[in-house]
């Protein structure tokens, strides 16, 4: 993006905008038009439910996760295409694939987390016991090895090992009654115990921005209650590949963000708050294919009909 950057900021921020948000309307018709129509529901549901409200106020902006969520996004449903597809349109969604893994891994360093698993649940929804499948199975095993490259050279891989420190937030939620200091097992029940305070923040719990941003109080209701009605539709759809898909998802999930704020928070409960640096911009790549595992049709030996 500093290729817009000029003298004039609000002009050179307007730009940006437009340009991040022409980047993934690209990438989605580009989607849904070279995907099989078994998958097109995936990239309807997987991107309308996951983007209201937060997604929408992070893409187009300039902050690096709305790469996160459009690359980790793009990358999983170009996946499932690159499996499915023959011919010229493999190679093209075989292509999206990488763009939206370098989109990822290169924004955010948890993002390269997110894509890795991405890659990984796309590859199982999609394994058939041939050696075609082991052939066109190369370009996930090559998009995780990037993905692990570019999290080791990122910032974000020392947090992820040393966990997030104290940020002193008054804005953090504290459960009443719940004393401070807290460390170890205690710091980590509290943790679980406020994770879908974090999860929840990608429908609207949390004010947008930097907390700043206010949102009428239908917004998270009415966004929470789209997931819940889309994931249940998904449930009846399951087949015992994708509950294990999903439960993988669901795992990283909880042991990613209770260890890393549990690691680096010994000493206060107010290290929930260290959470608003990352928000649940975190989470919502990861929302974004998990309800895209739960939707989507396995490979051709495990369909159902629709």
């Amino acid at each position: 993006m500093h290729l817009f950057a000029g003298e004039d900021l609000q002009t050179s921020a307007l730009v940006m905008r437009l340009v991040n948000a022409t980047i993934f309307v690209g990438l989605a018709t580009a989607l849904g038009v070279l995907l099989a129509p078994t998958r097109r529901r995936t990239l309807l549901w997987g991107w309308l439910v996951v983007l209201v409200p937060l997604g929408m106020f992070l893409i187009p902006s300039n902050n690096p996760s709305g790469w996160a969520i459009t690359g980790v996004g793009t990358a999983f449903l170009a996946l499932l295409g690159w499996f499915d597809a023959r011919g010229a349109r493999r190679w093209v969604l075989g292509a999206l694939y990488l763009v939206g893994l370098l989109m990822a891994a290169g924004a955010r360093g948890d993002a390269a987390v997110y894509v890795a698993g991405a890659s990984v649940v796309a590859s199982l929804l999609s394994w058939e016991r041939t050696r075609e499948w082991m052939l066109r199975a190369v370009l996930p095993a090559v998009g995780f090895v990037i993905a692990v490259v570019l999290f080791s050279t990122a910032g974000q891989a020392g947090t992820g090992a040393s966990g997030f420190t104290n940020g002193g937030n008054p804005m953090a939620p504290v459960i009443p009654g719940v004393e401070t200091p807290l460390n170890g097992v205690g710091l980590a029940a509290y943790n679980l115990l406020m994770l879908p305070f974090l999860w929840t923040g990608v429908w609207g719990s949390w004010g947008l921005g930097w907390l700043d941003t206010g949102l009428p109080a239908v917004v998270p209701w009415a966004a929470t209650a789209a997931f819940v009605v889309v994931a249940f539709a998904g449930l009846g759809r399951l087949t015992a590949r994708k509950t294990f898909a999903v439960g993988g998802v669901l795992l990283v999930l909880v042991a990613l963000p209770v260890y890393v704020l549990t690691a680096g928070a010994t000493g206060s409960v107010t290290a929930f708050s260290r959470a608003t640096s990352s928000r649940s911009s975190c989470c919502s790549p990861s929302c974004s294919f998990r309800r895209g595992a739960a939707s989507t049709p396995c490979a051709s030996g495990a369909r159902k009909p629709s």
